[in-house]
């Protein structure tokens, strides 16, 4: 894919944030020192970011497109388009989905510990759970489903974007649980 981007004139860079759930200074800064490097060689780039992501790393673009809107002031860049593949937008939604999966009776074992993971994760960069620490999960959030402005979201209101997902619940049944329900997967807040 990026040779088939650089054929077409696109810069494309893929830098790598393992285990992230959410987007910290830490992540930002780096995030900032790689574009840095980039817009030395490739000015241009600077004011026609397009910014994506896959799963989680669709919410950290998500989140990392809203910190360069809030703060125009911090570096010369502007997000011209961003786009998630089946992100996680919504951490508290998704930590109450890792806590649903932690109670899974007779399912696989990887989603009982995917949601284990999931909570110990997020309540670890948060401080808490959602219920404890409503104010940082907000803050952290790429998306909140329960602001009816849709948090931090509304910064990208004139930034075009798009999210895709593909909710296949009869694999996920065949795969990992026959009851699962679709709030159970990132393509439920994807809805909205």
């Amino acid at each position: 894919m990026g040779r088939e981007a650089a054929r077409t004139g696109f810069v494309t860079v893929v830098p790598t944030l393992n285990n992230r759930l959410s987007m910290n200074s830490a992540g930002t800064q780096f995030l900032n020192e790689v574009l840095r490097r980039v817009t030395q060689q490739y000015p241009a780039v600077g004011q026609n970011l397009f910014i994506g992501g896959f799963s989680v790393g669709g919410h950290v673009a998500l989140a990392y497109a809203e910190s360069l809107v809030r703060d125009t002031a911090r570096l010369p860049l502007r997000v011209k388009v961003v786009l998630g593949v089946a992100p996680p937008v919504d951490p508290a939604g998704f930590w109450r989905v890792g806590q649903r999966r932690t109670t899974l009776q007779d399912c696989s074992p990887l989603l009982v510990q995917e949601g284990r993971s999931i909570v110990a994760t997020l309540t670890q960069a948060f401080g808490g759970s959602p219920e404890q620490v409503p104010a940082a999960c907000s803050w952290y959030s790429a998306y909140s489903n329960s602001d009816s402005t849709g948090g931090n979201l509304a910064l990208l209101n004139s930034t075009p974007g798009r999210v895709y997902c593909e909710p296949d619940l009869s694999f996920w049944h065949q795969q990992y649980y026959p009851t699962l329900r679709l709030e159970d997967l990132n393509a439920a807040v994807l809805q909205n």
